[in-house]
């Protein structure tokens, strides 16, 4: 039984995803299995995974599209033997150290520290991520109160116990939430009451900067910040990379406070309503199982999945499914085995 069961969600973006898979090859806990769940990819992913040729990495293919990642993690789920379970995107990066920092922190739910990428620049002919903040700020889960979706976004960086994890349930499809489906699972993780804890070591990197190539489908073959990054991790030291990083972050905060103004009076009262307002909503849902958000959702006649329908338009210009159930293929999960 490995002490971790990493669940990959993926679709068409080979590259990313070797980069992804090389970053796990990377960590200093060797003991560890990766479960790659395709959302019906080609041929080019299971190519990635046969190159790659380690046996702990496992890939298994979908025959029907789910069009986000509720379907694959809990296939995914459903396959993991470790002691804790990961999900971890098919374009993030963990630090070396990320698997063996998170295991030590011995809880239900570990929320691991990531920067985050939102800028590209040139250097030498290559485009380098710039990384301009550090993720999650805090542990206020009573954030996912709020209509932002990307509180606590990805799950690539959680590392929780797997009787936990089974507890909480599957992941629910996109169609039939009005969150999104990261955001529905964590709201009933924090629900079932377990501990959570916010690690305080940046031990893993997010790209936005897919987002930054107008003239291109987001989920395009080419991603040379993840190769650029990997090839460093390979041949730097980790405390050398981590250091600078760190230091863009903090080059991005300084140039952002010295723009900052203090908020007026009436700003002030508006942002402790708001604070006050989540607070009761947590309280609400906490003890109810009622979210305010979902109710509000429902009132203003507002689509299910609206944001997972707009972003799979953005990302590969597909409809999202009005359903979709994964209970079929988890009868037999190794009829689905590739490698």
């Amino acid at each position: 039984m490995p002490k971790a069961s990493l669940v990959i969600a993926t679709y068409q973006r080979p590259a990313a995803l070797e980069s992804t898979l090389r970053s796990v090859l990377l960590q200093d806990e060797p003991d560890w299995e990766a479960i790659v769940v395709g959302d019906q990819c080609g041929a080019e992913t299971a190519e990635v995974i046969r190159l790659i040729g380690d046996p702990r990495i496992r890939y298994y293919n979908l025959p029907k599209r789910c069009g986000e990642q509720s379907g694959p993690n809990t296939f995914g789920m459903h396959l993991a033997t470790g002691d804790t379970i990961a999900f971890l995107n098919h374009d993030d990066l963990m630090l070396p150290d990320h698997l063996s920092h998170a295991l030590g922190h011995r809880t239900d739910f570990y929320l691991g520290r990531f920067a985050n990428a939102t800028e590209l620049k040139t250097e030498e002919d290559q485009l380098v991520p710039v990384y301009t903040a550090l993720l999650p700020r805090d542990d206020d889960l009573t954030r996912l109160m709020t209509p932002h979706a990307y509180a606590f976004d990805p799950s690539s960086f959680w590392l929780i116990r797997t009787s936990y994890a089974l507890a909480v349930g599957p992941w629910r499809a996109a169609g039939r939430l009005r969150r999104t489906p990261l955001q529905d699972w964590l709201l009933r993780a924090w629900r079932h009451g377990g501990e959570f804890r916010l690690g305080r070591r940046l031990t893993g990197l997010r790209f936005w900067t897919h987002n930054l190539r107008q003239d291109t489908a987001v989920f395009s073959v080419a991603t040379p910040e993840h190769k650029l990054t990997i090839e460093r991790l390979e041949r730097e030291p980790l405390d050398d990379f981590r250091q600078d990083v760190l230091d863009m972050i903090d080059a991005a905060g300084s140039a952002s406070r010295a723009k900052w103004e203090p908020p007026s009076p009436s700003d002030q009262r508006v942002q402790a309503w708001l604070v006050r307002r989540r607070r009761l909503e947590a309280g609400l849902y906490l003890r109810t199982g009622i979210d305010a958000r979902t109710v509000w959702s429902w009132l203003r006649r507002e689509r299910r999945a609206d944001l997972m329908k707009t972003l799979l338009v953005k990302r590969t210009g597909e409809d999202l499914p009005s359903t979709f159930d994964i209970r079929p293929f988890l009868d037999q999960p190794e009829a689905l085995r590739v490698v």
